[in-house]
């Protein structure tokens, strides 16, 4: 296994990861939907107005 390799089997799973985490947390703003969570619960749900 190359140097190359290496970096790539690094890079590769880091770079994906980091592009998951970002649509992740701009998901409201992609969708343009308003989500809220409070202590009763546990998961996201659209806000109705």
């Amino acid at each position: 296994m190359s140097y190359s390799d290496v970096v790539l089997l690094l890079t590769v799973p880091t770079m994906i990861g980091l592009v998951v985490m970002a649509i992740y947390g701009f998901w409201d703003v992609i969708t343009g939907k308003e989500y809220y969570v409070d202590e009763e619960i546990l998961g996201h749900e659209v806000v109705e107005e």
